[in-house]
C-alpha cells in the first residue's frame, strides 16, 4: 500500500509540473488532453519501473521450505531423487540428490536474501560418487568484491556477479519464484562448469497430469536450446507454489532421464491433490 500512495504523490507532482511547463511553452490558457495524456505516460513509466524491480524480488512462496521425492529413471535405470528447501534464521539450505546402487549426485547450495529481496548465495557444492570415483564441484561467493569463484581439480575460475550468480539450484528459486509473480520472460544466466549459462525457458500451456498423489493440473514449459539434439520438458503445480511435479528430457540418440513426484511435504504439511 505504501508503494502505491508513494506512486500516486510522485505521478501528481510530475503531473503539475508537466503542465505548467506545457502552458508556458505553447503559451496557451488550458491544454487538458495534453495534461491528461502527459500524466498517462509518467504513471506508465513508473508502473512499469515498480513492476520490474518486484519482479527482481523473490516471492516468498518460493521460499516455503519443502521435502519432496520422486520417481524417477535414466535410461531405464532407477533412480531415488529428492529435492528439498530448509530455512534456519534467514539462511536457506536448498538440496538435490539423486542416488542407486551404482552411485550418488548430490548438490547443496546455500544462500541468503538480502535487504533488496534478491538472493545472495554464500556456496553452491555438486558432489558426485559413481563406482567410487569422486568428483566435487565448489562455487564461493565474495559478496564484498562481487565475484564467484568456482573450483574444481581441474578448473579455477572467477566470475563477476554482474554478469551472472544463479547456480544450478538457486535459478529453480528464481524460475519458481517468476513463475508467481506472471513473468513473461523467462531466462537466467546461471554458473555452471565454471561457465556462464543461458537458460531460457517457453511456456507450452496447462496440462493434468497423473501421479500417485492424484491427477494434478499442471503449467507446462519447455527449456530452449539452439544447435541440441537434448529436449527438457518441465511440469509445475500452481496450487503448491509452482513446485516441480514432472521432469523428462530426452536425447536423439536414445538417452532419457525422467522424473515424477512421488510424496512430499510443503511448509510442513503433507501434499495433498
Amino acid at each position: 500500500m505504501l508503494k502505491f500512495v508513494i506512486l500516486y504523490n510522485v505521478n501528481k507532482m510530475f503531473c503539475v509540473v508537466n503542465h505548467q511547463i506545457l502552458k508556458k511553452n505553447l503559451k496557451v490558457p488550458q491544454y487538458p488532453l495534453l495534461k491528461d495524456l502527459s500524466c498517462i505516460s509518467i504513471f506508465l513509466f513508473f508502473s512499469v519501473f515498480v513492476q520490474a524491480k518486484e519482479l527482481k524480488k523473490i516471492n516468498p512462496l518460493a521460499l516455503e521450505e519443502h521435502n519432496l521425492k520422486y520417481t524417477s529413471s535414466y535410461n531405464g535405470i532407477n533412480l531415488e531423487t529428492t529435492r528439498s528447501l530448509k530455512n534456519n534464521l534467514g539462511i536457506y539450505t536448498q538440496e538435490a540428490n539423486a542416488k542407486n546402487i551404482l552411485g550418488d549426485v548430490k548438490e547443496t547450495s546455500v544462500f541468503k536474501i538480502d535487504k533488496n529481496g534478491s538472493i545472495s548465495e554464500i556456496e553452491y557444492k555438486l558432489t558426485k560418487s559413481v563406482l567410487g570415483i569422486k568428483k566435487e564441484e565448489i562455487l564461493t561467493y565474495d559478496q564484498s568484491l562481487g565475484v564467484a569463484k568456482y573450483r574444481s581439480k581441474k578448473k579455477k575460475q572467477q566470475i563477476f556477479k554482474r554478469d551472472a550468480h544463479l547456480n544450478n539450484l538457486t535459478s529453480q528459486i528464481k524460475l519458481q519464484s517468476d513463475l508467481i509473480n506472471k513473468a513473461e520472460l523467462l531466462s537466467y544466466a546461471v554458473i555452471r562448469r565454471g561457465k556462464i549459462k543461458l537458460l531460457n525457458y517457453n511456456i507450452m500451456g496447462e496440462e493434468f497430469l497423473k501421479t500417485e498423489l492424484g491427477v494434478i493440473s499442471t503449467l507446462k514449459l519447455k527449456r530452449t536450446r539452439q544447435k541440441s539434439n537434448r529436449e527438457t520438458f518441465l511440469w509445475f503445480a500452481p496450487q503448491w507454489n509452482y513446485l516441480l511435479v514432472k521432469l523428462e528430457q530426452k536425447e536423439k540418440g536414445g538417452e532419457n532421464f525422467t522424473m515424477l513426484l512421488r510424496e512430499g511435504s510443503l511448509n510442513h504439511t503433507n501434499l495433498m491433490k
